[in-house]
């Protein structure tokens, strides 16, 4: 990696929490623009941007044992602002072989949640080692 491997500014407000709930307070030594107190933030500490819990869902009397995911899930290609695209060296982007989407040049966090259904045979599903044991919630479907 090239550069520093912490961070500090406006973006540090989106790392105020640890992943596991210990607030970050921010201090003079941290860095200051102004008035306002930044935290340094290292890059390996970046808290991730969603959240699991164990959820049961009874489908008429079948049980399930899931898992509800919500937060940050990906990223959406957007229009770039206007007059961005021209600004580009048509002879860098030929010599790189690369087509511009001159409609989609900048990305924006996309957020929601799902459900997904735990393997029972195989308890290795996917679980990220951030992930913390919370109490059971129950789904009941008013059928």
């Amino acid at each position: 990696m090239s550069g520093s491997n912490t961070m500090t500014g406006w973006i540090t407000a989106f790392c105020y929490w640890d992943d596991e709930g210990k607030a970050g307070l921010p201090s003079p030594g941290n860095g200051t623009l102004g008035d306002l107190m930044y935290l340094h933030v290292d890059t390996d500490d970046i808290p991730c941007g969603y959240v699991t819990v164990p959820v049961e869902v009874n489908d008429n009397g079948t049980l399930y044992n899931c898992k509800m995911l919500a937060g940050s899930v990906g990223m959406q290609a957007v229009p770039g602002p206007e007059g961005y695209v021209p600004a580009f060296d048509p002879f860098e982007d030929r010599r790189r072989n690369v087509d511009l989407d001159e409609t989609k040049l900048g990305i924006k966090p996309v957020t929601g949640w799902m459900i997904y259904e735990v393997d029972q045979q195989n308890q290795s599903y996917n679980q990220w080692p951030i992930e913390v044991d919370i109490p059971m919630v129950e789904i009941v479907t008013n059928d």
